[in-house]
């Protein structure tokens, strides 16, 4: 049987445990990510920075805020359900950084579908839940004397709303392009299977931060006076800034399966085309074989030479 402090102190510790870890791999895969060449526009490139420098400030409050429970205010179990100024501050970043990543995934739907409707939709959501956030932030500053269990019970729809719309966003975003890809299906080899490894990646990273966010709404509910629920969202804007960047780094593994299955199967391949809304692939073989495959608004060309051009 799990005591008080376990589900207090305790799950805030290993919140903040898991929220360095990930930390740590959002550092490498921003390294690998500049690291490695590409050709995004500098919005892409600007979104990257951003995100890893909110993280970064995210990861050093949630520092500050278990040093000031286990060393500040040691011996003092009151302050675990007090007011925190840097658990404020980070609530802020897990709305900000959420909305970039929703509103990413978002221009990425509006590429494959070539429509507004659903990518608005999604990027009002993400939005309404930047503006829940910001005023869950608003209100610790303003009313400090809130503990953690008035708040919840005075503003608890303000974390409903929050979790509620993430995962309604998350949902959408994730449904839609998995549609889509799937859509994009040609009945050439190489790049069907490129098509089952974007789906596959697009719904794992999806489901990830929408069931996190799920496990805090009903958390929120069932367990208002633990902290279980704290301690997950201590980590859980790390969750989208790693599925962002995973889909980003994933995609030269993605070009170098598909320039092998190209390579393995292109001798006589004749001159074949197909197109589907957002994606592209065409084969023409000549006296060179050249492949160009545009997905999710990427080209990639590859000649028998050996060369290759790698537009992103």
């Amino acid at each position: 049987m799990l005591s008080q402090l376990d589900l207090s102190l305790g799950a805030l510790e290993i919140g903040v445990l898991m929220s360095s870890t990930l930390w740590g791999v959002t550092t490498v895969q921003t390294y690998l990510y500049f690291t490695t060449p590409n050709k995004d526009p500098l919005w892409t490139k600007v979104a990257v920075w951003t995100v890893w420098i909110l993280e970064s400030f995210h990861t050093v409050f949630a520092w500050i805020y278990i040093y000031r429970l286990t060393v500040t205010f040691y011996g003092v179990p009151e302050i675990i359900t007090a007011q925190q100024w840097s658990l404020s501050a980070s609530s802020l970043f897990d709305g900000i950084i959420g909305a970039i990543v929703q509103m990413y995934f978002a221009h990425r739907v509006r590429l494959f579908s070539n429509s507004w409707i659903i990518p608005s939709v999604a990027c009002i959501g993400s939005m309404l839940q930047l503006a829940f956030t910001a005023a869950i932030t608003l209100i610790s500053i303003l009313h400090p004397e809130y503990n953690v269990a008035i708040f919840a019970d005075r503003y608890g729809w303000l974390f409903v709303g929050v979790f509620a719309t993430n995962t309604a966003v998350d949902i959408i975003n994730t449904a839609s392009l998995a549609y889509y890809l799937r859509r994009g299906r040609t009945g050439f080899k190489s790049s069907d299977k490129v098509l089952e490894k974007l789906v596959m990646w697009t719904v794992e990273t999806g489901l990830v931060t929408a069931i996190a966010a799920i496990a805090q709404l009903v958390l929120v509910k069932a367990a208002p006076s633990t902290a279980l629920w704290i301690g997950i969202s201590l980590f859980y804007a790390k969750l989208y800034s790693n599925s962002f960047l995973a889909i980003l780094n994933s995609r030269s593994t993605i070009r170098r399966g598909f320039t092998n299955n190209v390579v393995q199967t292109g001798s006589g391949l004749g001159s074949w085309r197909a197109t589907q809304p957002g994606v592209q692939i065409t084969v023409v073989h000549e006296q060179e074989q050249d492949v160009e495959l545009k997905s999710m608004n990427d080209s990639h060309q590859i000649n028998d030479a050996g060369k290759s051009h790698v537009a992103f």
